[in-house]
């Protein structure tokens, strides 16, 4: 596996409400190609609370990309779940463009696309070498992006055991990835899960809620308690979570429901999120709800 040459100054970009996976893959890639890891807009609460535990700096928010040759999206293959700021940015960027991911998209940008890994940071320990250091970072984004390897495959596992040989802690970077979250967070978490609208079909359970922010840290706690798909909203956008067991898959209807709501959808087999104008939060709930409870109604059919 080998990615193109990069001439002159590359930005690895992660993109919008960057998660663990995308953020330590683009520090890791820009540390070894002499590049800048940066971010769309934001990082999630936990990707934050995993780089304090490791000690690491946070990435820049892009500005702009004036002597910039390169642009490498990392963990998407195009422009949809970038920040409004960035797709500007690329939209009117004349070097090269270039992705590492493992979502299969369609219109993908040219690059390493490898749906069958369990990461995007499992893709980068085959491409880079690692030091302590990097190898505990993608480690971290290893355990998050495969929900502690529930969604992992033998591929991550000999990966898992590359990382560990290489000085990761595997205690550590479980515990970085697991730190209970501050004490807002843990109200806005258990609010939303308190007013979670419960719905069966099937044999099944769905929630549908709110919260002011953590959507996809509360679609996850849902899932975690039996749900088969737990759907979370709130300020433009949503967060949908799948159990394994389930029938369907989050991207497809995370994609599907962005279509529905005028904004963009995008993410893995078992999450994912959808962005969408503000004004149309009520719908976005109602949407998911017709969505996930006629694929829990056609399981088994």
């Amino acid at each position: 596996m080998r990615f193109p040459l990069l001439q002159g100054k590359t930005v690895f970009l992660a993109h919008s409400l960057a998660d663990v996976d995308a953020v330590a893959s683009a520090i890791v890639l820009a540390h070894h190609f002499n590049g800048e890891a940066m971010l769309s807009d934001s990082m999630d609460s936990q990707t934050k609370r995993v780089l304090e535990e490791l000690d690491v700096a946070r990435p820049q928010k892009i500005r702009g990309l004036d002597g910039v040759d390169n642009v490498v999206l990392v963990d998407c293959s195009n422009y949809d779940v970038l920040g409004n700021k960035a797709k500007y940015l690329l939209n009117g960027f004349k070097g090269n463009v270039y992705a590492i991911d493992h979502h299969a998209q369609p219109s993908a940008i040219k690059g390493i696309i490898d749906p069958k890994a369990g990461s995007t940071a499992e893709i980068v320990t085959k491409l880079v070498d690692q030091g302590p250091k990097e190898a505990e970072l993608l480690l971290c984004a290893v355990i998050s992006d495969t929900n502690r390897f529930n969604s992992a495959g033998s591929e991550t596992f000999k990966r898992v055991l590359e990382l560990l040989e290489k000085g990761a802690s595997y205690r550590k970077c479980l515990n970085a990835v697991q730190k209970t979250p501050p004490l807002e967070e843990q109200k806005d978490l258990l609010k939303g899960m308190q007013n979670a609208e419960i719905m069966e079909v099937n044999g099944s359970l769905a929630a549908f809620t709110s919260t002011s922010q953590h959507q996809l840290h509360c679609a996850a706690l849902l899932v975690q308690t039996g749900c088969a798909y737990a759907a979370v909203t709130g300020k433009g956008r949503m967060s949908i979570a799948r159990h394994a067991d389930a029938p369907g898959n989050a991207n497809e209807l995370c994609r599907r429901l962005g279509k529905i709501l005028g904004g963009e959808g995008d993410g893995h087999d078992m999450v994912g999120g959808v962005s969408y104008p503000h004004q149309n939060e009520k719908q976005a709930l109602a949407k998911a709800k017709q969505e996930i409870m006629l694929l829990l109604s056609q399981d088994n059919l």
